[in-house]
Formats: structure tokens, sequence, C-alpha cells
């Protein structure tokens, strides 16, 4: 329980620290889930690390008070973007279980991919997997599904931005979890609907339902 309690994180000591190299950057995306399927929760985190951005996992079970350094360290698997050309790989990332095989799966958010221009966003779906590995080659991490976004940078040199806000959860309550996808900076959601178009910032949610991708 945390009923009105603060912690210091001056003064408290932290269960797992992860120190970057001094030339690269930690980025927005950060979450934790057994990807791996091994009963222990893996820690997912997005980083700049001396090229475009990408996708670092370490790997549980993690040991109290453990600090681990990338400066003399390699992440247990990096998962890079099939468009090394634009930074937004990892801006976001939620794990959970998209297609009810009980093991978690791996959602990335890329809200820079272009369409039309740039920043119509993207967002990928890692199948979870026994065999991920200490090691694995990044080449053998293949997105199960792409969700691109609907429009790109030719409208007010601004696109969707899909992937910059992502969550998993089971939002109907049929046991399978849902994938919940911002599309911050839209300006045309309406697919053809009647009615005049949504005024440009109403930020709109998509939702996603398993099938059988």
């Amino acid at each position: 329980m945390f009923t009105n309690r603060i912690i210091d994180l001056s003064r408290a000591e932290t269960h797992v620290t992860v120190l970057s190299k001094p030339s690269d950057n930690f980025i927005n995306g950060l979450a934790v889930g057994d990807i791996d399927g091994d009963g222990f929760n893996d820690l997912i985190f997005g980083r700049v690390a001396g090229g475009p951005t990408n996708v670092s996992l370490l790997l549980g079970p993690f040991r109290p008070a453990t600090t681990y350094n990338l400066a003399s360290m390699e992440p247990d698997i990096v998962i890079r973007d099939s468009f090394p050309g634009f930074d937004g790989f990892g801006y976001a990332i939620a794990v959970g279980d998209v297609n009810a095989d009980g093991i978690s799966d791996l959602v990335i958010g890329n809200p820079v991919v272009g369409r039309e221009g740039f920043d119509a966003g993207a967002v990928y779906v890692f199948k979870d997997s026994p065999a991920l590995v200490r090691g694995l080659s990044p080449s053998v991490a293949q997105p199960l599904l792409t969700i691109l976004g609907a429009f790109g940078g030719s409208d007010f040199g601004l696109g969707d931005g899909l992937g910059r806000v992502l969550a998993v959860a089971d939002v109907n309550a049929d046991g399978i979890d849902d994938i919940v996808i911002g599309v911050p900076s839209s300006i045309r959601v309406s697919n053809g609907l009647p009615g005049p178009l949504p005024a440009r910032h109403r930020s709109p949610l998509v939702l996603l339902r398993w099938v059988e991708w």
C-alpha cells in the first residue's frame, strides 16, 4: 500500500537501476512484462544508442539492488525499426497478450514514420516467443502486425502521430487483451461518416480488438 506515502529516490534504494552510455539516451517508452514465457518479468525500454532509436530488452529474473550499466554491457535483445531513418521507434511501449496464447506480446509505437510526408506514425506488434533468448539477432524479430497511421505530414506539416500514446488491456472483458492507440494530432478521423470533420487536435483513441492476425 502506498497511501499518503512519499518515496524519495535520493534516499530510497531502487530494486533495479539501468544506466545508459554517456553518449546514449533513454526515450519515453518503458514497459515490464514476461514476453519470453519463462515466468519472470522482463524490462523493455526505448533508447538512442549511437544511431536511430531502438527498443532494448533485459530479460528477467532480476536480483534486488542490481545495476545494469550499458556502458560495459549490452542488452539481452535489441529490436531496431525497419525504417531506420525515422527516430521515433520505442517512443511508446506496451505489453499484453493480444493473441490469446498465454504469453505477453510486445507493442511498440513510432509516431514519426512517414506517409504522405512524415509523422503519420505506426504501431508494431511483436509476438511473444519462448525462443526469445539472450543474444537473439535483431533481424529475426519481425512484427506480427503493423498498424499505419492514416494521414501524414501533408496536412499543415503534421500527421496523425499514431503510436505516440498506446496501451494494452482487456477493455471488453472477453479475456483477451486489446490495443488502445492515441492519435494525438489527427485532423481527419471520420472515415467517410456523414457530418463535418472533427476539429484539429481532438485527439481520438483507436481501439483494436484481437482477431486472427
